[in-house]
């Protein structure tokens, strides 16, 4: 049933030129606590989130959904070895769920990055070179801005983040943002 109504919230969005966001991916629901207030965790497995959670992403990947929000949950089922790690800094979960396992190629954002289960363990710096390392385009709300900056610019310049990975990013904010007007 969230399903369908996603799918046509997204859908209604779209066509009428308005950006969707569908969020938080992997899901929230069964989280022990909201991630605003410090590390909050979800023991459900991947087969267990593709058989509920992932039904109403899949319905909003179906209609085009121009972005999806990874949230701060902690999913170690769904990470290798297990790892308490926040989805948006998974490289499992963006990449490997989100981007390869449900073909989604559009602009992925951080939930905020300001949010306790992400200060409490994690510099600005760090959280938002995790995020790109893990293959989010977009990060919101660091809780510095200037530190967030630096640091992927540190990294960029030392040639630990490619610029080709940045433009990566910036294509597929590109084609949102100017809609029919970039050529790739």
């Amino acid at each position: 049933l969230v399903a369908s109504h996603v799918g046509a919230m997204v859908k209604g969005l779209e066509e009428n030129d308005v950006s969707s966001c569908v969020k938080a991916f992997p899901g929230i629901g069964s989280a022990n606590k909201n991630p605003a207030d410090g590390l909050a965790i979800t023991e459900r497995t991947l087969e267990e989130m593709q058989n509920a959670e992932f039904v109403s992403f899949k319905a909003a990947i179906s209609e085009n959904a121009d972005f999806i929000m990874v949230s701060n949950v902690t999913a170690p089922q769904l990470v290798t070895g297990g790892e308490y790690i926040p989805s948006c800094l998974s490289r499992d979960i963006v990449k490997g769920i989100l981007r390869e396992q449900l073909g989604y190629e559009g602009i992925i954002i951080t939930a905020p990055l300001n949010e306790a289960a992400i200060t409490e363990y994690y510099t600005a710096s760090e959280a938002t070179v995790m995020a790109i390392y893990a293959g989010v385009d977009m990060i919101l709300m660091p809780a510095s801005y200037e530190e967030a900056y630096f640091g992927l610019l540190a990294e960029v310049l030392e040639g630990n983040i490619s610029e080709e990975r940045i433009d990566e990013s910036l294509l597929r904010i590109y084609k949102v943002k100017y809609a029919d007007m970039v050529v790739e």
